[in-house]
């Protein structure tokens, strides 16, 4: 079985190589962006399917479509390219890793900064990060990463209880156990711990009684 590679010749060609030796090209209307785009082990008969490199062609320029106009996770690229662009599943995850591979995705990095930015723009609880991250399929390994790191770096209460003042003011009325139930409830839809949200109603509280007595 020969190890096959795909050298770029002049203009948007690229030459089939075997073992080194050129066995055969394509026509300009293959790949003309990254001609070296793929590398593998075929045999002799794999080759001939490889010359129907239009799907493969279609996949690539449908992930730089996508990327150049937003970032995305590697499996939510893999679906757009599917969608886009008719490649099979197979192909479509092999151009996402490949695009992965040369660094213009990193998940990692992309699921923190998304995990920061939906913080910053409202406080929310781990629950919430986990299910805003699995929508934007992230792997779950990686996922359970970004929310550990960030939920070691934001006090959970700290960030419930500003839920609450967005949300209510620093003034809520009176404090009963209808009122603290609301919170409660308000505070498990943003994806809080029942511990984290009933501290931050006590500190919320609290907040409230020293202004009433000042």
């Amino acid at each position: 079985m020969p190890h096959v590679t795909l050298e770029p010749l002049r203009g948007s060609a690229f030459a089939v190589a075997a073992d080194g030796e050129v066995i055969g090209k394509t026509s300009s209307e293959v790949i003309k962006l990254y001609p070296e785009v793929y590398t593998g082990e075929f045999s002799d008969d794999a080759l001939a399917m490889f010359m129907l490199a239009s799907s493969l062609y279609a996949a690539v320029m449908a992930a730089l479509k996508c990327l150049s106009g937003r970032s995305c996770s590697s499996a939510r690229l893999s679906e757009i390219i599917a969608a886009k662009s008719g490649a099979s599943k197979s192909l479509a995850e092999q151009v996402a890793a490949m695009f992965e591979i040369r660094g213009y995705i990193n998940d990692y990095e992309l699921a923190r900064n998304t995990a920061l930015a939906r913080i910053y723009r409202k406080p929310v609880g781990p629950r919430d990060i986990q299910r805003h991250l699995m929508q934007k399929l992230f792997t779950r390994q990686i996922i359970e990463r970004v929310r550990t790191e960030i939920f070691e770096e934001f006090d959970e209460t700290e960030l419930a209880c500003k839920a609450l003042i967005q949300k209510y003011g620093r003034d809520a009325g009176e404090n009963n156990p209808a009122l603290s139930a609301k919170f409660s409830l308000f505070l498990s839809q943003r994806g809080f711990g029942f511990s984290s949200a009933a501290a931050a109603c006590r500190r919320y509280r609290s907040m409230q009684d020293n202004a009433d007595s000042e």
